[in-house]
C-alpha cells in the first residue's frame, strides 16, 4: 500500500477545492435568479437536491477510491 505524504495531502486539497470553487460557480450560473421568483419552486428543490448529492459524493469519493 502506497503511503501518502505531505505533498500528496496538499495537492489533494488544493485540487478539491478548486473543484468546489469551479462547480459552485457553475450551479450559481445554471440556478441564478430562482430563488428570488416563487414560480419556481421546482427549480429550488432542484438545486437543493444537486448540492446534497454533491457534498455527499465528494465527501465519500475518497474513501470509495482508496478501497481495494
Amino acid at each position: 500500500m502506497r503511503k501518502y505524504g505531505q505533498e500528496d495531502v496538499r495537492t489533494v486539497n488544493q485540487l478539491r477545492a478548486a473543484f468546489h470553487l469551479l462547480v459552485g460557480t457553475l450551479l450559481g450560473v445554471l440556478f441564478i435568479g430562482s430563488g428570488t421568483d416563487g414560480g419556481k419552486t421546482i427549480s429550488n428543490l432542484s438545486f437543493v437536491l444537486v448540492c446534497v448529492v454533491y457534498i455527499s459524493y465528494t465527501t465519500m469519493m475518497p474513501a470509495v477510491l482508496r478501497c481495494k
